[in-house]
């Protein structure tokens, strides 16, 4: 019971971390420019946005203010992102199955004032804006024109269905290469076949904006949004591993449920790589860790008719980590959490019992000791979750696991949870991430 609690109170903690590490400010330089073209240079708080903020907090001195799109024409952070407001026609019909014909109306498209992100400033302009559906909407324009969205539509739908329920199909609409073709016409090496490969994400469009912008005269570009490079990090860690093995149910061969078996005090070792995740920066990354670890553990105690048990585990694992980390990035020290999913393949198992019938009326030709394995066919794998929290400093991290796992037993009647904290250090092998 105590050690349900125990878990109960480690997740909860984990959920309410997150929430203070989100909470917390980033100001970092930047400029606000406003519809006056008054140009105010101070901090801005960089959150790290995966989808287009609705206000932008800014900060002279101890003076702080938080514009909407419709308040400042501009915002640009000098180490990130550079946001335009405008007021733009919207297609937000993509989310619904709905009629084909449906699909390709311009009544779809809702007026509102938000603010682009800046892929590419010049003759032909490239924005960005990812809605709260994560999608991805990207506009142009030219200094002829007003912003235009870009047309991409994967809509599911079942031509046999009047009312659309039965969704057995996609109908995608690519109307963007067209309009590319008519915008792009002015250079030669930006070709038809190079529109119709062109996919519709920020790499490919940028790649492409680009090439049209530096092939028109006087190679007009005025800004490009220059997407940060985080590599993939790997660690060396070392540690303690402190595990606490319980059997529970009703196993009327092994008893072991009636053991108060010993905690397990081993070393455990591995490697760690971290990704970084996109457009999340460093702050967010997959973390994948694979690691030896082991336990040892032994009980001893009385069963039914004056038999003494002794029960040893000593078990080799090989070990994988899939998580996802979340940091909040410092010049000094970085706290983060981790969580996710841990899977083990049994590589040595020990499994003793010895039984010492202690009764007087026993016969003389009966064996008062048998040895035997404590269970039948140990589980080859073992599955379960974790969290942790830890801190960086330069090259150290410091990091403290609460896992729970599966454990040994293949007896659907028997659970053999394993209960383990973890605490770690690792050096990474690079300054990155």
């Amino acid at each position: 019971m105590n050690g349900k609690i125990n878990a109960i109170c480690i997740i909860i903690f984990l959920l309410l971390v997150p929430a203070f590490l989100f909470a917390q400010s980033n100001f970092v330089k930047g400029r606000v420019i406003t519809f006056a073209g008054d140009t105010l240079t101070g901090q801005i708080n960089d959150r790290n946005w995966l989808r287009n903020p609705e206000r932008i907090t800014f900060k002279i001195n101890d003076s702080e203010q938080s514009f909407k799109p419709s308040e400042i024409k501009a915002a640009v952070i000098d180490s990130g992102d550079y946001f335009q407001s405008t007021i733009v026609h919207i297609d937000k019909i993509y989310s619904q199955a709905i009629n084909i014909s449906k699909v390709n109306s311009t009544d779809a498209s809702t007026k509102d004032t938000i603010f682009l992100r800046v892929l590419i400033k010049g003759a032909l302009s490239l924005y960005l804006f990812t809605d709260d559906n994560l999608r991805e909407h990207f506009f142009l324009k030219s200094d002829s024109s007003d912003f235009i969205e870009l047309i991409y539509k994967k809509v599911p739908y079942d031509p046999n269905s009047k009312n659309y329920e039965h969704i057995s199909y996609v109908y995608i609409n690519s109307n963007y290469k067209g309009q590319l073709k008519i915008f792009m016409r002015q250079c030669a090496s930006v070709t038809e076949s190079k529109i119709d490969n062109t996919d519709y994400s920020e790499k490919d469009l940028s790649e492409l904006f680009k090439e049209y912008n530096q092939c028109l005269p006087g190679n007009k570009i005025e800004y490009i949004s220059q997407s940060k490079i985080y590599p993939t990090s790997f660690n060396i860690i070392i540690g303690l591993d402190i595990a606490q093995v319980s059997f529970l149910g009703a196993d009327i061969y092994s008893q072991l449920e009636k053991g108060d078996f010993s905690k397990s005090y081993r070393p455990i070792l591995g490697i760690r790589i971290i990704l970084p995740v996109g457009r999340l920066r460093d702050k967010y990354s997959i973390v994948n860790d694979l690691m030896w670890r082991q336990y040892n553990t032994t009980s001893r105690y009385y069963g039914d008719f004056n038999y003494e048990y002794n029960i040893r585990f000593k078990t080799d694992y090989l070990k994988l980590n899939v998580a996802f980390r979340y940091k909040q990035p410092s010049d000094f020290i970085e706290p983060y959490i981790i969580c996710g999913l841990t899977y083990s393949y049994l590589l040595n198992c020990i499994n003793e019992k010895y039984k010492i019938n202690h009764n007087t009326l026993i016969g003389t030709y009966s064996s008062r000791e048998t040895f035997g394995d404590a269970i039948n066919n140990p589980a080859p794998f073992d599955f379960g979750f974790f969290g942790g929290i830890g801190v960086r400093y330069k090259r150290f991290g410091f990091e403290s696991q609460y896992e729970r796992t599966r454990g040994l037993s293949n007896n659907g009647g028997l659970a053999s949870p394993v209960n383990t904290f973890y605490f770690l250090i690792s050096f990474w092998l690079s300054k990155s991430n």
